[in-house]
């Protein structure tokens, strides 16, 4: 990185590890004791507070707090100060971190002599990056698929209103090829950067291809590969659908993003179950 940079680091925020970040919702509710008779500044970070004392486990840190809705005597408002009435609550997103796991990463940087200024859950900070402020307001889904987690965070309201982190990748793929075809993991990578997909339907039915097992030099059918991918994929899709509940239903758009979001055909093949239209990044 600093090479790239062509500066000595110093400083540097950090992408909380994936290892049990949890996502919550929980809710706070005060009465204010302004004496105009609205709702003060003060009553806003307090109501806040109130949500965030009764959320944290002992073993968890708070890594981001999002406000996601507020209501004052009933009625939902979109930021409360100001405006007149007594009770204020809010529903409010938490992304929780393991307090060990980040301790270990903070030692490291002191380690190396470098100042960390935090954590950020990189399900917000790609955001930034892959969404417009629009895509953030009228309500995305942005699918994060790595090689080992895939996460999926929806954005509504310009808020990061649900994620979450499932121990699923490419690395799963692979490894299923490698299993399926008894063949090596590095060839089994292979096979998927160069002949992978989980469209079935776009691979001939006639299509062969070589592959190198531990018993030698064999030909099969493209379309195996391709049942295997598919496979794993769309177990991949369904458990996010199963996450996010209702929330696939409700985005405009799905943004996909990740080193294994590029195999052949992954893009049509979410769009296909998802119904949704994938936006080009």
């Amino acid at each position: 990185a600093e090479q790239k940079a062509g500066a000595q680091l110093k400083k540097l925020i950090c992408t909380a590890p994936n290892f049990q970040i949890e996502f919550k919702k929980n809710l706070g509710v005060i009465v204010s004791r302004a004496e105009d008779g609205k709702i003060s500044k003060q009553d806003k970070s307090d109501c806040i507070n109130k949500a965030r004392n009764i959320v944290k486990p002992n073993e968890s840190k708070i890594l981001h707090v999002i406000p996601l809705q507020y209501r004052v005597d009933g009625k939902e408002v979109s930021n409360p100060v100001g405006i007149d009435g007594t009770h204020l609550e809010v529903d409010a997103g938490f992304v929780l971190g393991d307090s060990n796991n980040l301790s270990d990463v903070t030692r490291c940087f002191d380690d190396h002599s470098l100042e960390s200024l935090g954590f950020i859950y990189d399900g917000l900070s790609h955001s930034e990056l892959m969404l417009s402020k629009e895509d953030r307001q009228v309500g995305s889904l942005l699918l994060d698929i790595g090689g080992y987690f895939t996460k999926a965070s929806y954005f509504i309201n310009n808020v990061m209103s649900l994620s979450t982190i499932l121990p699923i990748g490419g690395e799963a793929i692979t490894s299923d090829i490698a299993t399926c075809l008894k063949v090596t993991i590095p060839e089994a990578e292979r096979l998927k950067i160069i002949y992978g997909t989980p469209l079935i339907s776009d691979v001939e039915s006639s299509e062969v291809i070589k592959i190198t097992t531990r018993e030698g030099v064999k030909t099969i059918k493209k379309r195996l590969l391709s049942q295997i991918i598919e496979a794993r994929v769309d177990e991949l899709i369904k458990l996010i659908k199963k996450q996010l509940g209702d929330v696939f239903v409700d985005a405009k758009s799905i943004t996909l993003t990740g080193e294994s979001a590029q195999l052949s055909g992954l893009g049509q093949f979410v769009e296909s179950r998802f119904n949704k239209k994938l936006k080009e990044t």
